[in-house]
Formats: C-alpha cells, structure tokens, sequence
C-alpha cells in the first residue's frame, strides 16, 4: 500500500503540473481503473497454486493524439501513455503480488461523439514479489524470476459522460513472463474485466479540432523493403544450474509495402543455439557432442503494422534444416522493432516454438527501399 500511495502522488503531481498548460490539457487525461479477473490455466500444473479470483488496479495518465504526424490520423487519432498495474495474485506464499510500469497505445476502432470502441496494448516490466525457489517456493513453476515482461491486449468501450469525464470498461488478456531466461518459466495468464473513469484536464478534446488531411493510406512512395537483421539473446536450458546460454540469430528479409499501415514479407534465417546441442543430449540422445547441432536453418513469412516509427511484427517460420529431427520444426516471433535512422533498425522478438517461450533477443538491422 506504501508504494501504491507513492504512485498516486506521483500521479496527481504530474497532473497538476500538466494542468498549468492551457495549451496542452485539452490533449491530456487521467484515469484510474479497478477489475477482477482470474488465471487462464493454460498447464495443469499452474491449478495446484491458483486459490481464487484476481483484484487488479490500473492507473494511467494519456494523451490524445491530434494529427500532428500522419500516422496518428491513419490510425484514428490513438491515445498514448504510461501507466502503473497493481494485481494480487490471491496466493501471498507462492505467487504474492504483481507491480507493473507500461507505456500503451489505445486505438479506436469506432469513434462517435459519445462512444469509443477501441483496441489497446500495453508494454512494460512487472515486478512479481514471488517467484519459484527450489527450497522455499518450489510450487511456483510459472515464474522464474521477480523481474518479467508484461503485456497486455485489450478491446476498450468508453462513453462520453461529459466534457471532462469518460466512463470506460474494458476486457483484457494479461501476460507475465520473462522469456525463458530464468526458469521455470510457464508464465501466467490473466483474463479480467475492468473499469473506471477517464478524466480530461480541461476538457475532451473536440473532433473538429482534430488535423485532417484526408490521408491516403494506401498510397505509398515505396513498395519494397529490403531488410537484413542480427540478433542475440540469452536462454536457460535447466534449473538445477544458473547458467545462460548465448542464441544468436542472422535474418533476412524482403517486404511488400501494402500500404503506410501494413507490410507482408518473407524471409531466410539462420540460427546458431549454444545450448541447443547441450539440453538435447540430456533428453534424447547420450553419444551427441557435435556442436554443429547447434546451427539451424529456417523460412518464415511476417506481417508488420506500422505506427510512425514503430513496427509491430509477426512472424511463423519453418525449419529447413536441423539435425534434430523429433523435436519442434515450427516457430514464431512477436515483438517491436524501431527505426532508428532512415536506414538503421534495432528491435525486441520474443521467439517461441508455438506458446512455448525460445528466447528474448535484442538486435540490429539494416534496411533500404525501393520502387
């Protein structure tokens, strides 16, 4: 409760201090949400520490975008922010609490003068105060470590109760996990229903002042990228012991340009798993100790959506080559990747083998475009 009062203050500071600029708080909100929800069991053995319902607190300060980049008025004028998230896990011995800090983007899907229907996504880091320890938590096979990733994807029903003050609800999936780079790492999902109330500094922010330019969304100047990209993670392969394990991954790419909002592409990748050959021959095979096992070869095909110089991006690939033949041949990537320059990226990809977390890996790229 302590450092849920220090957020408050801090929030209620921040608000004050926007408030003094009439210029701008007419763009700026507050809001606080309160819900409920439980944990999705997505492995049986997560219902042996799961006790009961989920209270949760969400409390956000936000801005709404005017049109002032493109990109703003192809996505409808989205809402942006940062926020704090406060769960109990309803189990203080094994799963305790969940802190979590986040930026969002809330983007309508349907927009009227007293109705908001929009799509949401939050990204941050969640503190969990419990975690599995093999002498005094040895239950808890969902969370490795105290520091995990959290994601949340929402749809969002607000209405206009008056100039200042919106009334919103929402219903979410909730993501906690760090990426298999401590384990166990199971994770845990949460599905909950919240509510609350949205309060503009001045006023809501009136349509017609928004900046319209009657964009084309579909007309672009480029409609091929090209794309190469190195990156590099970290994996624990076994809990008995602490060690990490480099994964390094070399890709590359080329895109079609549908339009300034989505991308589809294709491309080759080339994987090198230090610990691959290690974990394998545990659980296979006992006379393995070519390293070559490491390296595989894969294809995967992706679709990117872009917001200004943000590209959220999803990927399914295919293993074309791997000495490990009885094991997964199917993966995937989600994740951010940012473009830091007109011809340089850097990104963030989860990479999984279906819902079963790979690695985390940070990277580089390279990219140009053509006609």
């Amino acid at each position: 409760m302590r450092k849920l009062s220090q957020v408050i203050i801090f929030l209620f500071i921040s608000f004050k201090l926007l408030s003094q600029n009439d210029t701008l708080s007419d763009k700026y909100f507050v809001q606080a949400n309160a819900g409920y929800g439980f944990v999705f069991e997505h492995r049986s053995s997560i219902s042996y520490y799961v006790k009961g319902h989920i209270p949760e607190i969400k409390l956000k300060i936000g801005k709404s975008t005017t049109g002032t980049k493109q990109w703003q008025e192809l996505f409808k004028y989205p809402d942006l922010g940062f926020g704090y998230y406060f769960a109990d896990l309803h189990n203080p011995n094994v799963l305790g609490l969940v802190n979590a800090a986040y930026f969002f983007i809330d983007v309508p899907y349907v927009r009227t003068p007293k109705l908001n229907f929009s799509y949401n996504f939050d990204l941050g880091l969640a503190y969990l105060s419990k975690k599995f320890d093999i002498q005094t938590n040895y239950i808890n096979t969902a969370i490795g470590s105290h520091i995990n990733a959290y994601i949340n994807l929402g749809i969002l029903l607000d209405y206009k109760l008056s100039d200042k003050i919106t009334f919103s609800n929402s219903l979410n999936f909730t993501h906690y996990s760090n990426g298999k780079f401590a384990l166990p790492n199971l994770g845990l999902n949460i599905i909950n229903f919240q509510s609350g109330v949205k309060y503009y500094l001045k006023k809501r922010y009136n349509e017609h002042k928004y900046i319209k330019t009657y964009v084309d969304k579909n007309k672009v100047l480029y409609k091929n990228i090209f794309y190469v990209n190195f990156s590099s993670g970290l994996q624990q392969i076994a809990i008995s012991t602490q060690k990490k394990y480099m994964c390094n991954s070399l890709n590359f790419n080329y895109g079609r340009v549908l339009s300034k909002k989505h991308i589809i592409g294709i491309g080759l990748d080339f994987f090198n798993n230090s610990g691959l050959y290690v974990n394998l021959n545990k659980s296979y095979y006992t006379n393995i100790y070519d390293k070559s096992y490491n390296y595989r070869m894969g294809m995967h095909v992706y679709t990117d959506v872009v917001f200004n110089k943000f590209l959220f991006t999803i990927q399914a690939g295919y293993y074309l080559y791997s000495k490990w033949k009885d094991v997964e041949v199917v993966y995937n990537r989600f994740g951010l990747i940012y473009r830091l320059s007109k011809h340089i990226t850097t990104n963030i990809t989860l990479k999984t083998h279906l819902v079963k977390a790979d690695y985390v890996e940070f990277g580089l790229g390279y990219y140009f475009l053509t006609k």
